[in-house]
């Protein structure tokens, strides 16, 4: 899968922090598909769709069935997400930190592991389990997704660097 959406424009609907919130999520998209211009707004997820809540599981079904079926869905990449990713072994690291540890003792992950019907703790279970479509749309996730109007991302810019440099 390519990367998602990184540059938008139009009307925009913004979700964050879903953390495995399915049934939340359901009640939010009925909302947003049934309004006049819904085939013209991109949602964009401002990350964190994994860990804590009970089913991290289907909500990337359901992210990942609605963006492959054509849907404007975009999202950016949360640290749960990443932390998930890395610990996985699901993309370069640039540095030497201990993710899979960090992630298992400090990012209420039990519910991820729980959703895909794996023991907390087994990252190699986890990895094997974890549909072709979950990983891909995980890691297709930007940064930063560009609007003429705004900038989404997960955690916030830098007031005192320079924008173009953290974009």
């Amino acid at each position: 899968m390519k990367q998602l959406a990184q540059r938008i424009q139009g009307t925009v609907a913004v979700i964050g922090d879903i953390h495995g919130h399915t049934d939340k999520l359901a009640s939010v998209f009925e909302k947003l598909f049934a309004l006049p211009d819904a085939s013209e707004r991109t949602i964009v997820l401002i990350g964190d769709l994994v860990d804590r809540g009970p089913d991290p599981c289907g909500v990337l079904d359901m992210v990942s069935e609605y963006h492959r079926n054509g849907f404007k869905i975009t999202a950016v990449c949360g640290n749960h997400d990443y932390a998930m990713l890395a610990s996985l072994g699901l993309l370069p690291l640039m540095d030497p930190a201990s993710w899979a540890e960090r992630w298992l003792d400090h990012y209420d992950c039990e519910t991820t592991f729980e959703s895909y019907g794996v023991n907390f703790r087994d990252l190699i279970g986890l990895r094997k389990t974890l549909p072709k479509a979950h990983s891909d749309f995980l890691q297709a996730m930007p940064w930063c997704v560009e609007h003429p109007q705004f900038i989404f991302v997960h955690a916030g810019l830098d007031p005192y660097a320079p924008l173009d440099m953290q974009l």
